[in-house]
């Protein structure tokens, strides 16, 4: 709940930022925060210790709201206005199926075989998948081409 209470002010605080440095630059910056979050965020869990949990536990959503923050109009400003609403539609609904469904599996998967930093390892491919894929999209106004 306290992570989600942060959200409530993060999200929106990086939708505004990324209208005055760039969508892209900021999602980008949101992939790279991900990347670097995995691990202490593992090892912070590892400790057990209540404090250090909460404390993983509550912050793990800011790097995520980096690129939340920003994302609808990130996505929206990739296609043109012909096909802003099937593209945006179809791209968001067919990575959570392709990426985002078998995550959690994955994840368990990594977890249950080499432990927790086989999970953080993921995580960075992933962001590593992100920023690469950002690179590629066209620049907008509100985009930021880097």
């Amino acid at each position: 709940m306290t992570a989600a209470g942060i959200g409530l002010f993060t999200t929106p605080f990086f939708g505004w930022l990324s209208d005055r440095v760039g969508r892209r630059r900021l999602y980008a910056a949101g992939a790279l925060l991900t990347a670097v979050w995995a691990f202490p965020y593992f090892a912070l869990l590892d400790t057990r210790a209540t404090a250090l949990v909460f404390l993983a536990i509550a912050v793990s959503l800011v790097p995520h709201d980096v690129q939340y923050g920003p994302q609808a109009a990130l996505i929206a400003e990739t296609f043109s206005t012909r096909l802003r609403d099937s593209g945006a539609g179809l791209g968001y609904q067919l990575s959570s199926v392709v990426a985002g469904g078998p995550a959690p599996l994955i994840a368990a998967a990594l977890l249950a075989a080499y432990g927790p930093y086989a999970v953080a390892v993921y995580i960075v491919a992933c962001a590593l998948v992100t920023s690469v894929a950002i690179s590629f999209l066209p620049a907008s106004a509100g985009n930021g081409a880097p």
